[in-house]
């Protein structure tokens, strides 16, 4: 996820990679209004030609399903980075991510 978070922001940002949100079923609340807060979903490899300083991870799909029956947890690890996305009532409740850069080592 990419994202903008700027209050001030009257148009939305040029989007640094071909947007696969909708490739995402889950993501299923408004990701365009700037109000809210607009986003939008890069897979690894666009990110990384994007934004060279990203850490060299394996991409291995997008993140698609819960954790387990019922939840609302959604997670996608690769190499050293882990992401946790709670599903809030129709919106994201957030995402964390984590990166061990020293892992392998």
């Amino acid at each position: 996820f990419i994202g903008l978070n700027d209050p001030h922001a009257t148009s939305p940002p040029k989007e640094l990679c071909n947007n696969v949100c909708s490739a995402m079923a889950w993501v299923d609340w408004s990701i365009t209004e700037l109000d809210a807060g607009y986003m939008y979903c890069c897979s690894i490899e666009d990110a990384k030609q994007a934004i060279p300083s990203m850490p060299d991870i394996k991409p291995s799909g997008l993140i698609q399903k819960p954790n387990g029956p019922g939840s609302s947890v959604y997670t996608y690890k690769n190499g050293p980075c882990s992401c946790t996305c709670q599903q809030g009532e129709g919106q994201c409740g957030g995402c964390s991510c984590y990166c061990d850069v020293s892992a392998g080592k």
